[in-house]
C-alpha cells in the first residue's frame, strides 16, 4: 500500500482584508503585502499565485499521469 498525501493550497486573496492570519504572513514574506502600508503588490501577488497553481499542475501530472500510463501498460 502506498502512502497517501494530501495536497493544500494557499492562493493568496486579493483584499488585505480576507486573510487568515497565516496568509498575511506568507504575503508579507514573498513580499506580496507591505507590511507598513498593507497595500498588495499586483505583480508579486499575480506571481505568487501562479506559482502556486503551476505546482499543483505539476503534481496533478506526476501523480494522475504516471498511474494512467501504468494502467494502460497492464
Amino acid at each position: 500500500m502506498t502512502g497517501q498525501r494530501s495536497v493544500f493550497i494557499y492562493l493568496i486573496p486579493p483584499n488585505e482584508k480576507e486573510m487568515s492570519t497565516y496568509r498575511r504572513i506568507v504575503a508579507i514574506q514573498h513580499e506580496v503585502l507591505d507590511q507598513r502600508t498593507n497595500r498588495i503588490n499586483s505583480e508579486k501577488f499575480l506571481w505568487y499565485n501562479l506559482r502556486v497553481i503551476k505546482l499543483l499542475e505539476n503534481y496533478r501530472k506526476t501523480k494522475y499521469e504516471r498511474l494512467q500510463e501504468r494502467l494502460e501498460y497492464r
